[in-house]
């Protein structure tokens, strides 16, 4: 169940896109403002890292697998996952203000 969602979310975020100016949108049509979730999967899918990462839910924040976490927590990891947070933030804002 864990994979499917993993691959579901991975197959999604293949098709997005980036524009040369930085907006972002969905191969299938803009997309005026993207989930929060879906921005820090994408930008850990453009870092090459997604596959440390995995969520119970097709529409939850990434967490860092069990094997990052114990015996040896993998602070590079752990780093890979709040700046993702941080830079989906500042592109959320962004679009955000975009809209008003």
């Amino acid at each position: 169940m864990v994979s499917d969602n993993l691959n579901f979310r991975l197959i999604r975020l293949a098709l997005l896109l980036k524009r040369p100016e930085g907006e972002l949108f969905l191969a299938g049509g803009d997309c005026e403002i993207m989930a929060l979730p879906d921005l820090v999967w994408r930008i850990l899918l453009q870092k090459g890292v997604q596959d440390r990462y995995e969520t119970w839910l097709s529409d939850a924040m990434p967490k860092p697998k069990k094997e990052y976490l114990v015996p040896v927590f993998d602070q590079e990891t752990w780093n890979h996952m709040i700046q993702a947070i941080k830079e989906a933030l500042e592109v959320w804002k962004k679009q955000g203000q975009r809209n008003v």
